[in-house]
């Protein structure tokens, strides 16, 4: 059987590298990954509002059916044998979490069938919580953001436990079409999908009309693009710190990009922000 919750968790995930501050605490002043940046959270550490979010959107019978959803299944084999669309449709979030996972990208029906057949495998070895919690951490979200909380991080500047139900729908709604419905880039056709999630999440019981109506009265915060995490004068100690431990016999090639690694040095950040600021002196 297929191990995917093994594959899922494998994947590339965000490290960090702390340092002292002012008050003597360790706080984050770097974030180092490669081609995914992704930060795992457990489902537990995340709103409730935003599983119900995209269940509502992408798979509304999600907590009833058996890894497929025979209403939508029927409706697209149907649409197949009359059009010759390969492209089925009908996904539910546990096949949805298989094809990314797999990263299968084929349009055959063979590969929808494997997909049904693992569908079924997985739930029966996985509750729902933990499917959804995989999926809603291997999901791309736009602007390289994997998973809820690097999106939650990348579009609001909070974690994904801190969100309104109103920002939950908007990141719910980037799962079908992250680019053209990107906040950043296509304000009109993200809030058009965020109403859409917000009615289909009360339809669905998930809020209350009330709840429904505040959500769409919100006005969204974006924290707008960012480009990286460094403070500029800790440029030369973070290469430092990676040409220390990349001379590591321990640690595996790239891992330091994509081992999900937290990293406490002894930067104090006052202390070499005064240095710099004395070295530039002397040499201007």
């Amino acid at each position: 059987v297929f191990d995917l919750k093994k594959e899922a968790t494998s994947q590339n995930q965000t490290s960090f590298i702390y340092a002292t501050n002012s008050s003597g605490k360790q706080v984050e002043v770097t974030r180092l990954h490669g081609e995914e940046n992704r930060i795992w959270l457990d489902s537990d550490d995340m709103t409730p509002y935003l599983a119900k979010a995209f269940i509502a959107i992408e798979d509304e019978r999600f907590e009833t059916h058996f890894g497929i959803d025979l209403k939508r299944t029927a409706a697209a084999t149907i649409k197949w044998l009359t059009t010759g669309n390969s492209d089925f449709g009908g996904s539910t979030i546990t096949q949805q979490l298989i094809k990314k996972v797999t990263n299968d990208q084929s349009r055959s029906w063979q590969r929808k069938v494997r997909e049904i057949v693992r569908a079924i495998q997985l739930e029966q070895k996985m509750s729902k919580n933990q499917i959804i919690e995989l999926y809603m951490n291997i999901i791309y979200l736009g602007e390289n953001s994997y998973g809820v909380e690097t999106a939650a991080n990348t579009y609001f500047n909070k974690s994904a436990a801190d969100l309104t139900i109103a920002e939950c729908a908007m990141i719910g709604g980037l799962a079908q079409a992250p680019s053209s419905v990107n906040p950043f880039s296509n304000y009109e056709a993200a809030v058009k999908r965020q109403k859409l999630v917000l009615q289909r999440m009360y339809k669905n019981k998930f809020i209350t009309k009330d709840e429904m109506n505040n959500a769409l009265e919100e006005k969204l915060i974006f924290y707008g693009k960012k480009t990286d995490f460094n403070l500029t004068t800790l440029a030369y100690y973070k290469d430092a710190v990676m040409e220390e431990l990349n001379n590591l016999k321990e640690i595996p090639d790239n891992y330091i990009e994509t081992g999900g690694l937290k990293i406490w040095t002894s930067l104090d950040i006052d202390a070499q922000t005064a240095l710099e600021k004395g070295i530039k002196y002397i040499l201007d």
